[in-house]
C-alpha cells in the first residue's frame, strides 16, 4: 500500500508498506478520504515532536477491510469514521468525561505524546472503540470531517450559547464555517463573522451570518457595537484565527456580561494584555476549547448522518495521497478551504 510517512527530521516520504494486520479488537480501515489540518503543518514544522517515523492525518473515513479477533461492532464493507484520540479510560481525565485530557492517550496522526499512524495511508488499522458508523447515504468527503466538527462542538458546548445571543464569530475557514452552523442552531440572534478574506466572507452570508466585517478595512469592535441591538457588544465572541490580534479584538467586542472562547490555536508564547479590574467587574469569562471528547464525537457523527450541516462547499480542494506536500502547502498558506486527501 501507498504512505505518506513524515520522519523526525521534518520529510515527508511516500513509501510503499505492506498492509497493516488488525490486532485484538482492531478494525482494518481503507481509508477513502483524509482532511489535512493545521495541525498537520505545527507538526511538519517540529512544532509537535516525533521520535520515529510515522503516518499524520487524523481526520479520516473509509471502509472497513478487515476485522480482527473480537470484533463484533463492525462487518466488512461497513462505512465508518475515526475518532483519532483512543483514551485510555481509567485516568482521572477519562472517568471525568474529558477524554481529550486522557494521561494515558494515543494519537491516530495527529499531535500528542504518543503518536502512531494515522489516515495519509490506504489502509489504517484502528480500534474499534474509535470508529463509529457512518449511514450509506453519507458521502466519505463528508464523514471525514467528523473528527474537524467534534472539535467545533466541544468549543460550542464550553460556552453554552443562550438562545437570543449575539455573537462575533472571528474567522471564516473551514473550522469558522462548522462553527457559525452551529451557533445557528443553538438559537443565535445574530452572528457577526469578521474574516479578511473576501470569498469566506460571501461563504458566511450564504451559509447563514447575519453580517460580515472586513478587520483590514474596518474597526471591528466599534461595527459590532454598532451591530448590536444595544449599541454595547455582543454576548458572546468566538476566536477561530489563532492569533492574539483576533483574540484581543474579541475581548474588545463584548459587552458587560459576555463570554470569549478562544478556539483557534495560537502560538505558545501569545499573549494578550487582559484587565483584570474589568474582567471582574464586567464579569467577563475566558473559556479555551481543545481537541474533543468521545460525546463530542458522538453528537459529530449524528450530526454527519443527519444531514444537518452543510459540509461540501467547506472543501476546496481534493487531492490524492501523491500531492500530500502540495496539500500540507496550501493549508499553511490558507488558500481555498479544506483540503481532502482521496484515495
Amino acid at each position: 500500500m501507498k504512505a505518506a510517512v513524515f520522519t523526525p527530521d521534518g520529510e515527508i516520504n511516500l513509501r510503499e508498506r505492506e498492509k497493516p494486520t488488525p490486532g485484538e479488537g482492531k478494525v482494518r480501515v481503507k481509508v477513502k478520504n483524509c482532511g489535512v489540518c493545521m495541525t498537520d503543518v505545527h507538526i511538519t514544522h517540529g512544532e509537535f515532536s516525533v521520535e520515529d517515523p510515522v503516518v499524520l492525518g487524523h481526520e479520516f473515513s473509509g471502509i472497513v477491510d478487515e476485522v480482527g479477533p473480537g470484533v463484533e461492532r463492525f462487518n466488512i464493507g461497513d462505512k465508518v469514521a475515526a475518532n483519532p484520540i483512543i483514551s485510555c479510560g481509567y485516568c482521572s481525565y477519562c472517568k471525568d468525561g474529558r477524554t481529550n485530557f486522557c494521561q494515558n492517550a494515543i494519537i491516530l496522526g495527529g499531535a500528542g505524546r504518543n503518536i502512531i499512524d494515522g489516515g495519509f495511508q490506504e489502509f489504517s488499522v484502528v480500534p474499534q472503540r474509535n470508529l463509529e458508523k457512518l449511514e450509506e447515504h453519507v458521502s466519505f468527503r463528508r464523514g471525514a470531517f467528523a473528527e474537524p466538527l467534534a472539535c467545533a462542538i466541544r468549543g460550542i458546548n464550553r460556552l453554552q450559547i443562550n438562545t437570543g445571543d449575539e455573537i462575533l464569530l472571528i474567522g471564516a475557514g473551514p473550522m469558522g464555517l462548522l462553527l457559525l452552523q452551529l451557533l445557528q442552531m443553538q438559537g443565535a440572534a445574530k452572528v457577526i463573522v469578521s474574516e479578511l478574506i473576501d470569498e469566506r466572507r460571501e461563504l458566511a452570508l450564504e451559509l447563514g451570518a447575519d453580517y460580515s466585517v472586513s478587520p483590514e478595512n474596518q474597526e471591528v469592535p466599534e461595527e459590532v457595537r454598532s451591530l448590536s441591538d444595544n449599541k454595547d457588544g455582543v454576548d458572546v465572541a468566538v476566536e477561530a484565527v489563532g492569533n492574539k490580534t483576533a483574540a484581543q479584538t474579541g475581548i474588545e467586542s463584548l459587552r458587560r456580561g459576555g463570554k470569549m472562547l478562544i478556539f483557534g490555536v495560537p502560538p505558545e508564547e501569545a499573549e494578550v494584555p487582559v484587565n483584570i479590574f474589568d474582567t471582574y467587574f464586567d464579569e467577563i469569562d475566558l473559556f479555551g476549547s481543545y481537541a474533543l471528547t468521545k460525546q463530542d464525537f458522538f453528537a459529530s457523527i449524528s450530526l454527519i448522518n443527519g444531514e444537518k450541516l452543510e459540509l461540501s462547499s467547506l472543501v476546496s480542494h481534493r487531492l490524492n495521497i501523491d500531492d500530500i506536500l502540495k496539500a500540507i502547502e496550501l493549508t499553511e498558506k490558507g488558500e481555498g478551504l479544506k483540503k481532502q486527501i482521496e484515495f
